[in-house]
This record gives C-alpha cells, structure tokens and sequence, in this order.
C-alpha cells in the first residue's frame, strides 16, 4: 500500500542517519509516557492472566473438536470473567470474547450437521490463510467463500464472524487486482462492524482501511482519504 512505502521511505532516511528539525521546547510541559496512565485499550494481560486466558483459548479449541460444547462454553464464559475483570467490559478483547460466547451458545443449539459445518468454516479459513501467506489467492478464495456462505447461513449477518468472512473474501478479490468485485464486500464488512463493535474497535479500524485501499487502488485518491483517516482517529 502507498502509506506503507511512504513510512518506509522515513524510516529509511532516519536509519541511514538524517535529522529532522527539533520544534522549540514551549514553556508548558507535558507529562512523560511513564507518568501516564495507559489507555483502556491497550490493557494486555500479564503474568498469571496471559497465562491462564491462553490455556482456556486452547481449552475452548480442544473441546469444539471433540464437540464438548457444554465445556467450551463454560471455558469461555471462565476467560470472558477474567478478561472483564483484568482488561474492562469495554476493552475490545472482552467485547470479542463475549461475541464468541454468545456464538457458542447459539451453535450449541443447532443440530450436529450445523456444528459440524461451523466448525469447518473455521478451518477453512485457516487453511485458506496458509495459502494465501504462499500467494496462492485463487486457491484461498473458495475456501473463503465457502466459510462465508456458512456464517451467513449459521450465524446470518448480524454477527462478526460474517463481517470477518465479508473481509477475507474481498481480500482475495483484491489481491487479484478484482478491485471493483472486492469493494461492495469490504463496505459490508464495515457495516456490519459498524453496527455490532462501533467505532471503538481495531477491527472497525480494519476495516476502514480495507475499503481506503481498495478505491484507492481503483485510482479514487480523494475518497479513500477520509477512510484513512478515520481509522486513524479509531487507532
């Protein structure tokens, strides 16, 4: 992307040791980064908690395969507790984990054939991002599709994982050079994200810069630029 090249193009000039200007110092200081409080959003587990949250994300995994859903879904409900109370019910690692709570409940209802597929949309998306990290985007974008087709079958569109589906198979598209194909299914991915995670959320942010890029590549500079900007001002 052209916003990439360009930070590279900085961080080429500061590495082969160019100065820029220092702006004079005013006599209002601002408080250090150390005396500041870290912002909500950036509040990672540690210790104890990282451990523990990465044992019940295995857990949760280990029992869908095995179509404990009884057990996922109390691990899960066991990592949205630790997540809400070390991170925030804000924080937008909680907010997802409550979705895929909600989500297990849901599927759990369904019957084995629904499961069964649900769990196959998943991965199918890992295997279609194996491929696409080999450059293989026409071989991926079936398998995408497929999962998508799924979620919107299981999960409809009123749920992120569709919006993330939308994402991943406007991708490929794009990065076939189908911008025209790809776009609608990024703006709908940002519509569904808007809706459900609001403006407060990386993926929100994503997907404000999916969309950026795709018209940007399709040459419409001036309308790419406030989408860029808002992910931006998100991030």
């Amino acid at each position: 992307m052209k916003p990439l090249r360009m930070m590279l193009r900085l961080g080429l000039l500061t590495g082969l040791g160019f100065e820029f200007p220092v702006l004079p110092s005013t006599a209002q200081t601002t408080p250090s980064k150390e005396a500041q409080p870290p912002l909500p959003a950036l509040r990672k587990l540690t210790g104890d908690d990282a451990k523990r949250a990465k044992e019940q994300d295995k857990a949760i995994e280990t029992a869908l395969k095995a179509d404990r859903w009884d057990e996922a879904i109390a691990r899960a409900e066991e990592l949205l507790s630790l997540r809400t109370r070390a991170q925030g019910p804000k924080h937008f690692e909680a907010v997802n984990e409550e979705w895929r709570l909600k989500t297990l409940r849901r599927v759990a209802t369904m019957p084995k054939e629904d499961r069964v597929a649900y769990r196959s949309a998943n991965t199918m998306n890992e295997q279609a991002e194996t491929l696409n990290a080999q450059g293989k985007y026409v071989q991926a974008q079936p398998l995408h599709e497929k999962a998508l087709e799924i979620n919107r079958r299981l999960l409809t569109d009123n749920h992120p994982d569709t919006a993330n589906s939308y994402n991943n198979v406007a991708y490929m598209l794009d990065a076939q050079g189908k911008y025209s194909q790809a776009q609608p299914l990024y703006e709908k991915a940002l519509e569904i994200r808007r809706r459900l995670l609001t403006d407060d959320n990386p993926d929100t942010a994503a997907s404000y810069s999916g969309v950026a890029a795709n018209v940007d590549h399709q040459g419409k500079h001036a309308q790419a630029q406030p989408l860029y900007e808002k992910a931006l001002e998100i991030h």
